[in-house]
C-alpha cells in the first residue's frame, strides 16, 4: 500500500478547511453534481461507453462495497477496425473500480479506492475476467441480506478481488472522492517496472506527460459510473479534466474547473441554436453549483463571474429563437399552402391536356409545336426527371432557409470555418451563384437539341401568324 492509500485526511461535507497533501494526491477534479451532493448509491449505473458489470451493495449503515468493470475504448485512429485487424493490436483496455466507504464526520462519508487498468483486453479475458465476475456476482448476492454476516461475507468478498487485482492489474490509481464530487487522484503505479520505464520513455520522446494521460483516463472512468452526461454530448468528455495541484497555489485547481465549464458554455452559447442554448443553461447552472462547493473553503476567493445577467442573456436568446421559430412556421405554413395551390393547379391543367388535346395529338390534328412537344416529352421524360430532382436536392443543400436558431451541416461548415459575417454572405451568395451558372451550362449542353427545336418550333409559329 502506497503513502496515498494509508492516509486518511478528514473531510466533511464538500470541504472542512483542508485538502489532501498535494505530494500524495497531486491531481484534482470534480465529478459534476448539479445539487451538490453525489449519490453514491448509484455509483456503476454506466453504459458509456459501453456496458458496465458491478456491484455496489451497503450491507450496513456505515458501509458500502464498489467493485465494476468496464472496457474502455481509447484509440483515436480513423479506421480503428482495419487497423486493430491488420496490427493484431486493440485499443480497447479493460477499467476497475474497487472502492468503499470512508467516514469522514457524524453526517457523511468519502469513497476511497483504486482505479486498476489492464494493458492487454486479451490476458484480461483470458486470466481475470471471470475472477472478477465472480466476485461481482457473489457481492450482489447479498444485497438484499441483512444478518449479521453479511457485512463480513461482503467485505471478504471485496477485499479478495482487491488484492487479486493488485497482484494482475498493469496499473492502478489511488482516489479519494467527496461527496460533493470533488476527487484527488495519485500518480498511476506499476505492477512491471520495464512496462513503466518503455511507457514513460516512448511518451516523453513525444512531448507527453504520461503519468497525467493515466490519471486522466482513470478520472474519466470514474467519471462516467458516477455521472450522467448531460447538456453536451457523451463523448466530449474532455470538458473536465484532472487539474495539477502544486503547494505555491493549492486553490488553483477549481478556479480552472470553472473556467473549463465557462468555455464550454460560451461556445455552445455562440452557436445560438436552441439545442445548444438550452445545453449552456445546464453547463451554467453545473458552474453555479461548482462554485457554491468551492464557497465553502474559507480561501476561496469568488470567481467574479455575472451569473445573474448571463442566465438572463441566454434566456432572452432563447426567447428570440422562439419568437422568430414561430413566424418561420407561420412563413412555412404559407409556402406549403402556396405549394400545394400550385400542384393542384398543374394537375388540373394536366387533366385538361389529357382530355381535351391529347386526341388532337393523335389524330395528327394538332398544331406541330404541340406534335413536337409531345414527341419530346416522352422521349426525355427520365432525364428531364433526373435534372430536376438533382437541381431539388442541391437547392435543399445549399439554399433552402433553415428555421431560425438553427444551422444545416453546409451553414455550421461556413460558421466554423468563416467567422466574419461579411466573409459568410459572401461565401453563400457565390456558392449558390457558382451551383446556379454550372447545373444551368450542363443542363444546356446535354439537352440542346431539344430546345434547339422548341426554339424552332415556336419561331415557325410566330412567323405562320404573321
Amino acid at each position: 500500500m502506497n503513502q496515498a492509500e494509508g492516509s486518511q485526511t478528514t473531510h466533511s461535507e464538500g470541504f472542512s478547511g483542508r485538502e489532501p497533501s498535494v505530494a500524495l494526491l497531486p491531481y484534482a477534479g470534480w465529478v459534476p453534481t448539479v445539487n451538490g451532493r453525489l449519490s453514491y448509491r448509484h455509483i456503476g449505473e454506466c453504459s458509456h461507453p459501453a456496458n458496465t458489470k458491478y456491484a455496489n451493495v451497503s450491507p450496513s449503515d456505515n458501509t458500502r462495497y464498489i467493485l465494476a468493470f468496464q472496457i474502455r475504448p481509447l484509440s483515436d485512429l480513423l479506421f480503428k477496425s482495419l487497423t486493430e485487424a491488420f496490427s493484431r493490436l486493440t485499443g480497447d483496455m479493460p477499467f476497475l473500480l474497487c472502492a468503499k466507504t470512508t467516514k469522514t464526520s457524524e453526517q457523511d462519508y468519502t469513497i476511497s479506492g483504486n482505479v486498476f487498468i489492464f494493458s492487454n483486453k486479451r490476458t484480461w479475458q483470458i486470466s481475470c475476467k471471470s475472477e472478477i465476475s465472480r466476485h461481482v456476482e457473489s457481492i450482489n448476492e447479498r444485497r438484499l441480506w441483512r444478518d449479521q454476516q453479511n457485512e463480513s461475507i461482503v467485505s471478504a468478498n471485496w477485499q479478495t478481488a482487491r488484492q487479486y487485482l493488485r497482484q494482475n492489474a498493469d496499473i492502478r490509481v489511488y482516489f479519494r472522492l467527496l461527496r460533493s464530487g470533488e476527487v484527488f487522484f495519485s500518480n498511476p503505479r506499476f505492477r512491471d517496472k520495464e512496462l513503466e520505464n518503455n511507457s514513460l520513455a516512448y511518451a516523453n520522446s513525444k512531448g507527453h506527460d504520461f503519468r497525467s494521460w493515466i490519471a486522466n483516463q482513470a478520472y474519466f472512468f470514474l467519471r462516467d459510473l458516477c455521472h450522467r452526461h448531460q447538456h453536451h454530448d457523451a463523448y466530449s468528455d474532455t470538458i473536465l479534466i484532472l487539474q495539477d495541484r502544486t503547494t505555491l497555489m493549492p486553490r488553483r485547481w477549481r478556479l480552472n474547473i470553472i473556467y473549463s465549464l465557462h468555455f464550454a458554455l460560451i461556445r455552445a452559447k455562440r452557436h445560438s441554436e436552441v439545442t445548444s442554448l438550452a445545453q449552456a443553461l445546464g453547463l451554467l447552472s453545473y458552474a453555479k453549483s461548482f462554485e457554491k462547493i468551492c464557497a465553502k473553503d474559507p480561501d476561496w476567493k469568488d470567481s467574479k463571474y455575472n451569473y445573474n445577467e448571463l442566465t438572463g442573456s441566454i434566456e432572452a436568446r432563447l426567447k428570440e429563437l422562439e419568437l422568430q421559430n414561430a413566424q418561420q412556421d407561420r412563413i412555412s405554413a404559407k409556402n406549403r399552402n402556396r405549394n400545394s395551390s400550385f400542384l393542384t393547379f398543374i394537375a388540373i391543367v394536366m387533366g385538361i391536356l389529357a382530355i381535351l388535346v391529347q386526341p388532337s395529338i393523335e389524330a395528327h390534328t394538332a398544331p406541330p409545336l404541340l406534335e413536337t412537344i409531345s414527341l419530346k416529352a416522352s422521349i426525355l421524360f427520365i432525364p428531364i426527371t433526373l435534372w430536376l430532382f438533382i437541381a431539388y436536392l442541391l437547392y435543399l443543400v445549399v439554399s433552402m432557409p433553415s428555421p431560425a436558431g438553427s444551422s444545416n451541416w453546409f451553414q455550421k461548415f461556413r460558421q466554423d470555418i468563416l467567422e466574419i459575417s461579411l466573409a459568410n454572405i459572401l461565401f453563400s451568395k457565390g456558392t449558390n451563384l457558382l451551383i446556379g451558372t454550372l447545373l444551368l451550362f450542363i443542363t444546356l449542353v446535354a439537352e440542346r437539341n431539344f430546345i434547339f427545336t422548341i426554339v424552332e418550333s415556336i419561331m415557325r409559329l410566330v412567323s405562320s401568324v404573321q
